[in-house]
């Protein structure tokens, strides 16, 4: 499988085969795990690409005008720059997570 998916989907479906056969070993279904001296595939450690500050400039320059929608793409990019905060967390948001006289958000 490692040839033709990612080592992280492999992965994956190593651990759902081997609670398969775990679970066809309690329910007496087969005698011994076909697995049961497989290793799980290695999955390779993928860093992060992490822009530097002139491609940071670059994106927030192109949010430069007063319309509503460039001050909000901005405030959403200084926000993940300045937190670290993951998509699905500053997605998340509500006015009321965010403390406007303290600065932050919750």
């Amino acid at each position: 499988m490692t040839t033709t998916r990612s080592a992280s989907t492999a992965n994956v479906t190593y651990g759902a085969l081997q609670q398969w056969f775990r679970w066809m070993i309690d329910e007496e279904e087969i005698a011994t795990s076909p697995m049961a001296r497989m290793h799980p595939p290695i999955v390779p450690e993928q860093p992060v690409p992490v822009l530097d500050m002139d491609q940071l400039r670059v994106l927030l320059a192109s949010c430069k005008s007063n319309a509503v929608l460039d001050r909000r793409d901005a405030a959403i990019i200084r926000l993940l720059v300045d937190t670290g905060g993951r998509l699905g967390e500053v997605a998340g948001l509500a006015v009321t997570d965010v403390d406007f006289e303290g600065d932050v958000c919750t």
